[in-house]
């Protein structure tokens, strides 16, 4: 079977796509889907995906990721870091800011089970920012990174 390509858009939260999560190592996006989208992912869960489908205040989401690297038939496989562009195409390397208009790329690629199965999953492949919500550190920075950085804002500069 050949992978397949899946297109997702929305309003994105939680975008670790500069530097991976510290927590697991991946790079991911939280993405509150729109109507199409949703529909997708729910035939894509019917295909087998195990990406679940949350929902909260804000709406459904799903978290889409990319693995630093993974054990694979034995040996550990490293990954690149997604791509991710403007509107334009021209290659983006900031943070993005919360609510930011997304379409994500995802790889669809099957493989083996434990059991000796086979199952479908979803790998994030490159982002494009459709709409910038520029990055705020209070505002998009979680509890852990907040106190990562406390106090470094207050701190003299250094003179040369």
């Amino acid at each position: 079977m050949t992978n397949e390509v899946a297109y997702f858009q929305g309003k994105g939260k939680w975008a670790r796509l500069v530097r991976p999560d510290d927590k697991y190592n991946k790079w991911n996006v939280q993405l509150y889907l729109n109507a199409e989208s949703l529909e997708k992912l729910r035939e894509l869960q019917a295909e087998g995906v195990k990406n679940p489908i949350k929902k909260d205040d804000d709406g459904y989401f799903a978290n889409f990721s990319r693995p630093v690297n993974k054990l694979m038939a034995g040996k550990v496989v490293a990954f690149t870091p997604p791509k991710v562009v403007d509107k334009d195409g021209i290659p983006y390397d900031k943070q993005i800011g919360n609510n930011s208009d997304l379409t994500v790329k995802c790889e669809v690629y099957q493989h083996k089970t434990p059991t000796g199965g086979k199952a479908k999953a979803i790998r994030l492949e490159s982002v494009r920012i459709d709409n910038l919500i520029p990055f705020e550190q209070e505002k998009d920075f979680n509890d852990d990174e907040k106190a990562q950085v406390a106090g470094l804002k207050d701190q003299p500069e250094q003179l040369f």
